[in-house]
């Protein structure tokens, strides 16, 4: 029993939702997302996030660490953050990888293992048309614009080994309560029959179904972190798609 609860952990920090702001900008404008998270039980340590930029696919060398936040303390409930991020330092990227298609990931850590990743690809174009059909080669970054395909994130899950101790005691009662009704099994033929005769005559109850992306989620409780109150309401929900799950 206690092997098999050992290979499937529990994630006690799921993602709900991703807003992106500020979509489309200008190019050198700062990053701002709002993550919203549920924590399953108070965490002994702060989570660590990070926002990357990637520019160029074939050297991971050339990524950029945009920010890199410690948020905490974590309780237990539905949480949310605003995480700003300034652009990136684009005389450190080959001018051909400036235009065109990159790649922003939100990266988030506890007691530095990696549990999830999400990504964006970025769409660096010129608002005049003719830059566009013709690029320099020197890009003109007073005349780009970065457009986040926000509605098509890529979602990858990672399992970690989160807080030990409370996990172990958490798998120590799984076991004792598989114990006991192992024990009380024998003495539940009876009474299934009388509840099999009661459930003939009476309705069944309605399962309960949680909507974690329905809650409204409220900071005003939440972790400290260097965020601020954005101003633009009407940036669309990422709907999260899971492409990988290890």
């Amino acid at each position: 029993k206690y092997k098999k609860y050992r290979k499937k952990k529990m994630s006690l920090v799921n993602v709900t939702s991703v807003k992106v702001f500020k979509n489309p900008t200008e190019i050198t404008d700062p990053f701002e997302f709002e993550i919203s998270f549920e924590c399953l039980q108070n965490l002994e340590e702060d989570l660590e996030w990070k926002i990357v930029y990637i520019s160029c696919a074939e050297s991971k060398d050339m990524d950029q660490e945009l920010d890199c936040i410690a948020l905490g303390p974590i309780t237990r409930g539905a949480l949310k953050f605003i995480f700003k991020a300034p652009s990136p330092d684009f005389t450190k990227i080959p001018p051909e990888d400036i235009h065109g298609m990159a790649v922003v990931l939100i990266l988030g850590s506890y007691r530095n293992e990696e549990f999830i990743r999400i990504g964006y690809y970025v769409h660096n174009v010129y608002t005049d048309p003719l830059l566009e059909d013709n690029p320099p080669d020197i890009p003109i970054l007073d005349k780009l614009q970065r457009i986040i395909l926000s509605e098509s994130p890529r979602l990858t899950r990672f399992n970690i080994g989160w807080d030990t101790k409370q996990e172990d005691q958490n798998l120590s009662s799984c076991c004792d309560e598989d114990q006991i009704n192992s024990q009380k099994s024998s003495n539940n033929d009876s009474q299934d029959s009388i509840n099999s005769q009661i459930s003939s005559n009476s309705s069944p109850k309605p399962s309960q179904i949680s909507n974690l992306n329905s809650q409204k989620l409220s900071s005003s409780q939440g972790p400290t972190s260097q965020s601020s109150n954005p101003n633009n309401n009407e940036n669309l929900d990422a709907n999260m798609s899971t492409i990988s799950s290890n």
